[in-house]
């Protein structure tokens, strides 16, 4: 089943994007396309009447109650029991206009829900903040505008775990500004357990919220084992272009996580020393002690000193 922070983290790294996490019905890799916008995105009410091919779980909307009454809005990208599929976000989302708040439900009880606020004006490399939805009941939901008061994206990914995930996007011009990112944060992650033995799938390191994009990053990774034992590894942006204003997406090869499979026992302790225009930071993590279950196998890593957080 697929984690939301992995989901949610996409949006600061291509590689961990919305990735299947199942196969279709028919035992292929491709989970079909349910729901899934292609190159041309289908208009609301075609949306809404379109059928869903037969061995696909039923997919509940997230439903918004706006002033003018609800409108339900099928998942773009779901996993659930039954079956996945990993669209592309609408090219016209539904705009909600300019309320204060914008109140949502979705039927499945005990469900989170967490927003990445897109300032998509700036095609080529946009500004994003996340929040969470506050949960009023078990079924609905209240979110409050995120960022400088504007007009933004909005990509709602609710989850659950044991259930799955489900993503929705719209669009809002939010009149105040709102939550703001409390610190600029990264992740990590270079080692895996795989049924049992150790691995790598590639080391990855993603930083979001940064108060700018750093014009030179400079960046390393060193695994070091509880015997001591340690590798350092080189990375390299994902790719010449911005992908996000104020984040970072940071990679080496799976040979080279591999390397780190071969310095001894764990846990191991995760040192990134990343320089942004010149100014050194280090982030600190551990694996496999430090891993958040909705992140797995990324850790979060600590940064001395702060890095530098945007604040609107």
């Amino acid at each position: 089943m697929r984690r939301l922070g992995a989901v949610t983290l996409v949006l600061v790294g291509g590689a961990m994007a919305l990735g299947a996490c199942g196969v279709a019905p028919d035992g292929s890799d491709s989970p079909g396309a349910p729901i899934v916008r292609g190159e041309e995105a289908p208009s609301a009410a075609e949306e809404e009447a379109a059928e869903e091919p037969a061995g696909f779980p039923e997919v509940p909307p997230v439903v918004l109650t706006l002033a003018d009454g609800e409108v339900p809005l099928r998942p773009w990208t779901f996993c659930l029991e039954g079956g996945c599929a990993d669209g592309m976000r609408p090219e016209d989302p539904y705009d909600v206009g300019s309320p204060g708040s914008v109140e949502f439900s979705f039927e499945r009880a005990g469900w989170e829900f967490e927003a990445t606020f897109t300032d998509d004006r700036d095609a080529d490399c946009p500004r994003a903040v996340t929040t969470e939805a506050e949960a009023t009941s078990p079924t609905t939901f209240r979110l409050e505008p995120a960022g400088p008061a504007g007009a933004w994206t909005v990509d709602l990914f609710g989850r659950k775990d044991g259930e799955g995930d489900v993503v929705v996007s719209f669009d809002w011009t939010t009149p105040v500004d709102g939550t703001m990112p409390d610190a600029a944060t990264g992740v990590a992650a270079v080692l895996a357990d795989h049924d049992g033995a150790l691995d790598s799938y590639g080391v990855e390191v993603s930083v979001r919220d940064l108060a700018f994009t750093p014009a030179e990053t400079v960046a390393t990774m060193t695994v070091t084992s509880a015997v001591g034992e340690a590798v350092v590894i080189d990375l390299a942006a994902l790719g010449d272009g911005c992908i996000g204003a104020g984040a970072l997406y940071l990679t080496a090869s799976p040979d080279e996580g591999r390397r780190a499979t071969l310095i001894g026992d764990g846990p191991f302790t995760y040192r990134v020393d990343l320089v942004l225009d010149g100014v050194p930071y280090v982030g600190v993590g551990t694996w496999p002690d430090g891993v958040v279950p909705e992140l797995e196998p990324f850790v979060p890593l600590t940064w001395t000193p702060e890095l530098p957080v945007y604040r609107g």
